[in-house]
């Protein structure tokens, strides 16, 4: 997936606030984004730690 700054730089949107108004997450999927997030960096740490 595209990072914020990577669809701003893509629609055009300036500022982070403006391109939100448009996004419209929810709170879960931002819970779900963040557990994701936190999963992905506690498994490359288990691989480095081997």
């Amino acid at each position: 997936m595209l990072s914020d700054l990577e669809l701003r730089s893509i629609t055009g949107h300036e500022s982070q606030k403006n391109f939100e108004g448009y996004i419209r997450i929810g709170i879960s999927e931002q819970a779900q984004r963040v557990g994701d997030k936190i999963k992905a960096a506690m498994e490359a740490k288990k691989q480095v730690d081997k």
